[in-house]
């Protein structure tokens, strides 16, 4: 039965890889080890499920090119079957597909109440109508046909045609919702957690996008530059997008008012005295320093605070920078309610 297997296997011509497939092969491993080092040194412990599957997809890309190597190194027909066909093109391929369509579903909980309903048929398309039409092909058929016949590979370039569109099916889907979540948070009052939302709803779009690309990137590209393009691009979409969290690379560098707008706004579970904490970490300002506790009240920052300087309340909710110098008492008003 193991000897009808491989035999009955897809065959590839190794001698068709050029140098420019290794180079850019050993770059994505590089690439890949680094991103795994950096959620180790960043994250630590703390898992989340964005963590997992960017540190999945990057460790199986990485597997993919050690599997690839091998296959490629005085390759036998045993070798093709076991390294590029059931583990580089099957096993391997299949935790990177999956952490790509399985990060829209949940960004998409994050955001929305999605309905049992509606995650078994969500499920049901992906395992039936994405996944089923390739994985077959290098685990499952070569028990029972051979996968090297012109009559089986013009039915599967048929599979792979209705596979490509299902999956841009599915994106398409999430396209619409994330850009109707988008439409629904515009029109409402903008707080932390709508902001949050906010954030991730446009990081989805942009996944969406790139997603599709991924897939047409594999549908039309020889193989196996196919699997490369499209491991490189799924890498990128849970780290660089997801995982990397680039929104708060961009808001470090906002005006003090932006800052202060942004930690002001009360979201659930956040008590008064967070918020004051947080504030006068973040402006480095002295320990003796609290807010009104008015809802309502938003710090607008005129300067940062100096060592030499201290802040001492005015009435009426304002406050006064007060400068310790013999000459100058008191300088400009730093803080209106």
């Amino acid at each position: 039965m193991g000897t009808t297997w491989v035999r009955n296997s897809t065959e590839f011509d190794f001698s068709s890889i050029n140098a420019l497939y290794w180079h850019f092969s050993y770059a994505l491993a590089t690439f890949c080890v680094s991103i795994l080092i950096y959620s180790c040194w960043k994250k630590g412990n703390k898992f989340s499920f964005v963590r997992v599957c960017a540190d999945l997809s990057s460790a199986s890309a990485t597997l993919a090119t050690i599997t690839m190597w091998i296959a490629a190194n005085k390759p036998t027909q045993l070798k093709t079957a076991v390294f590029y066909d059931l583990f580089y093109n099957g096993f391997i391929g299949l935790p990177i597909q999956m952490c790509d369509v399985y990060l829209f579903l949940n960004r998409f909980q994050a955001v929305k109440r999605v309905t049992f309903y509606k995650r078994v048929a969500i499920h049901s398309f992906i395992w039936t109508l994405m996944t089923w039409y390739w994985l077959a092909q290098y685990t499952i058929v070569p028990f029972f046909m051979n996968t090297n016949t012109d009559a089986f590979l013009n039915t599967n370039s048929i599979f792979l045609s209705l596979g490509t569109g299902f999956s841009l099916l599915y994106t398409l889907y999430f396209t619409i919702e994330f850009a109707l979540i988008l439409i629904k948070i515009n029109s409402r009052i903008q707080t932390a957690r709508v902001s949050a939302s906010k954030i991730i709803a446009i990081k989805s779009v942009i996944h969406c996008f790139t997603s599709c690309l991924a897939n047409l990137l594999f549908a039309y590209s020889p193989p196996p530059y196919n699997n490369i393009l499209y491991n490189f691009v799924v890498v990128c979409n849970c780290h660089l997008i997801f995982n990397l969290k680039i929104e708060n690379l961009v808001l470090h560098r906002l005006r003090p008012q932006r800052k202060l707008d942004l930690l002001t706004k009360k979201s659930t579970g956040t008590t008064i005295r967070k918020m004051r904490s947080q504030i006068a970490k973040r402006l480095q300002l002295p320990r003796h320093f609290y807010l009104p506790t008015k809802k309502s009240t938003r710090i607008v920052v005129k300067k940062m605070i100096g060592q030499n300087e201290k802040i001492v309340p005015a009435g009426g909710g304002k406050f006064i920078l007060k400068v310790a110098s013999k000459d100058e008492k008191e300088s400009s008003q730093l803080c209106l309610s």
